[in-house]
């Protein structure tokens, strides 16, 4: 009965392991999509800026 607690315990801990494991991975991509995205809005007012002080492209 013990063994039985044991491994079920073991695998709780193996399990919570894990799902703390994907709320890293969930954290990180969050973070580089919103840095991401903050690097678009930037590129797309450098290139606005670039349209205007050089002309419209051909």
């Amino acid at each position: 009965m013990e063994k039985k607690v044991l491994n079920q315990k073991n695998l709780l801990e193996r399990i919570q392991t894990e799902v703390d494991v994907f709320k890293g991975i969930i954290d990180k991509r969050t973070l580089i999509e919103e840095k991401f995205n903050q690097v678009n809005v930037k590129l797309d007012k450098l290139k606005a800026e670039a349209d205007r002080l050089f002309g419209p492209k051909k």
